[in-house]
């Protein structure tokens, strides 16, 4: 039952990409608790590796997320988290305010309470604001843990699952996607083709 908040947030999440009706995602079909048990249940969509072809249409799909809504503000309506680390998601307006507070301050925060020390957080944040300060991108619904692990090329095309959505700097997610294994360089053709 413990893990009927996160099975929640998931669902959510892949309704919440689901309606930008820009990218592929399994279709949840029930998220709930018995007695003793948490549930998720979702399209299997046997994963392939991406290939040049699926790549590029990924990227395109990716873009067009990217653009898909009009949100003026930066954040998500609920916390999720990033893998098994919780995120916060509070609403800001100014992208330097978000990206420093919720992302590099909290996990700076999460490191110190590991006895990890980086310096003083405060500090550390401010610097991050003022750095940002200029840079005031328009928000994009991101993915949020795009990396080569949560895409794949499944019966119908490219498809990308277990996110951690919230509306940010789309570099956000163009960042995740070399991360522990490279994608095919087609995915960045696609995107930028848009």
């Amino acid at each position: 039952r413990e893990l009927l908040p996160g099975f929640t947030a998931e669902a959510d999440q892949l309704e919440l990409l689901s309606r930008s009706k820009t990218v592929t995602v399994p279709k949840v079909w029930a998220v709930g608790a018995d007695r003793d048990y948490s549930f998720l249940v979702m399209d299997y969509l046997p994963p392939r590796p991406l290939d040049a072809h699926s790549a590029f249409i990924l990227g395109q799909q990716i873009a067009r997320l990217h653009q898909w809504s009009d949100q003026p503000q930066f954040g998500l309506d609920f916390d999720n988290a990033l893998s098994t680390t919780p995120q916060p998601n509070t609403w800001q307006r100014r992208w330097s305010t978000f990206f420093a507070e919720q992302r590099i301050g909290w996990q700076l925060e999460l490191a110190a309470e590991k006895g990890i020390a980086f310096g003083n957080i405060d500090a550390i944040v401010e610097h991050i604001q003022q750095r940002l300060a200029s840079h005031q991108p328009q928000p994009s619904l991101l993915h949020g843990d795009l990396w080569s692990g949560n895409c794949a090329l499944g019966p119908d095309g490219p498809y990308i699952f277990d996110p951690a959505c919230y509306w940010g700097d789309r570099e956000c997610d163009l960042a995740m996607l070399p991360l522990h294994t490279e994608q095919p360089p087609q995915i960045y053709d696609g995107y930028q083709s848009v």
